[in-house]
């Protein structure tokens, strides 16, 4: 779908975090819109890429934490207190929650994501195989658009709290 839509910035693997999460108790997901980004990352690719390491503890770029992963490590401890688990942070997030991109295509943001009808219906489809088998107790998204489709794809929403991600306009819902 990469190479057929054309994507300019590149892709992430759909799945941010093990496997493995997928057998926890209490079904969680993370679930982001797509990675950000106007260049392509060939490294951050890979099919077992974030089995070992949680896709938001890799350092990106540098040996400093970026601010987006320093607020996603906090809401992973908000995550991690609120289910009753007070093992480490880093292996809670890889193998306790199910963390993804509702599109796994690279764009500098939102707006810009490259022929977006098509890549939103290649995500929904890649989510709805997901989902058709595995389902959330609880879900987080970051922004309105995922927190939408996620809904779709669940088919109701039990329900929603919507607040600021430190990000601009983004809201964690």
């Amino acid at each position: 779908a990469y190479a057929e839509l054309g994507h300019p910035y590149g892709y992430n693997p759909w799945l941010l975090s093990s496997i493995d999460a997928f057998r926890a108790t209490p079904r969680l997901l993370v679930m982001g819109l797509n990675p950000a980004g106007s260049q392509d990352y060939p490294h951050h690719r890979g099919r077992y890429l974030y089995e070992l390491t949680s896709g938001y503890f890799n350092q990106w770029h540098g040996s400093d934490w970026s601010r987006l992963q320093k607020q996603v490590h906090q809401m992973f401890r908000e995550l991690q207190r609120r289910v009753g688990d007070d093992g480490e942070l880093e292996p809670f997030a890889r193998t306790r929650a199910v963390v993804g991109s509702l599109v796994p295509f690279r764009s500098p943001s939102e707006s810009e994501l490259h022929r977006r009808e098509e890549s939103l219906a290649f995500g929904r489809a890649l989510w709805g195989d997901v989902l058709a088998d595995w389902q959330p107790q609880a879900a987080l998204t970051f922004g309105s658009l995922p927190f939408v489709e996620l809904s779709k794809l669940l088919g109701h929403v039990v329900h929603e709290s919507r607040f600021p991600s430190g990000w601009g306009k983004i809201q964690l819902t």
